[in-house]
């Protein structure tokens, strides 16, 4: 119960407080940021003579980020912020006006056995902290860590949906969350960003 109140509050600091108290991480330049295509087409100017070739560069909106404290990396807007407390890390990005990402990592108390079954009070905490409400838990594998994906649709008017993975590597134990508009949660982007979570003991 202890666990699961500490990310319920975590989650309501950072949906309904807002973002203030909590840092602005624009460190380094995003990783791959920049992808650029170059169009194959044969264009002419209007007299006659062949133009340059059009380049498009598209910006990636995530970039890894490195937590090595809380040994873990993952994807993240390229802006996002992060609040350190007692051990345990909060970061959160958005892709407005679609939705938001959040990230979380935390010690376990010593008394709690800590596996898949342990988190799942705190999982559906998260999820209720988002106003939704699980629709039912998927075992996960991260390389050697068990871990639950609990999804839920958010109780407002509009099609608004949340997923949180959670992830238990000895006494640590790691959210990764996503609330918006149901087609971005389903979208490709939303995906990279859940599978992208890398734990380096």
């Amino acid at each position: 119960m202890e666990l699961r109140s500490l990310a319920v509050a975590c989650v309501l600091a950072c949906m309904i407080h807002g973002q203030a108290a909590f840092s602005l991480d624009d460190g380094a330049p995003p990783t791959a940021a920049l992808s650029t295509t170059t169009s194959s087409a044969a264009t002419s100017t209007s007299d006659g003579s062949p133009a340059r070739s059009s380049r498009r560069k598209k910006l990636d909106k995530l970039k890894l980020a490195n937590f090595p404290r809380y040994q873990a990396q993952i994807l993240l807007p390229v802006q996002y912020q992060r609040k350190d407390d007692n051990g345990q890390l909060t970061a959160v990005g958005a892709d407005i006006p679609h939705g938001m990402y959040m990230f979380m990592s935390m010690r376990g108390p010593e008394n709690i056995r800590l596996d898949a079954n342990a988190i799942k009070p705190i999982l559906k905490g998260i999820i209720e902290g988002m106003k939704a409400e699980c629709s039912g838990e998927t075992a996960l594998k991260l390389s050697e860590y068990e871990g639950l994906e609990c999804r839920g649709k958010v109780s407002v008017d509009a099609d608004v949906e949340a997923v949180v993975r959670g992830y238990v590597a000895g006494r640590r134990m790691y959210f990764v969350t996503v609330m918006g508009t149901g087609p971005w949660v389903r979208s490709a982007a939303v995906i990279r960003y859940l599978d992208s979570l890398v734990i380096t003991p």
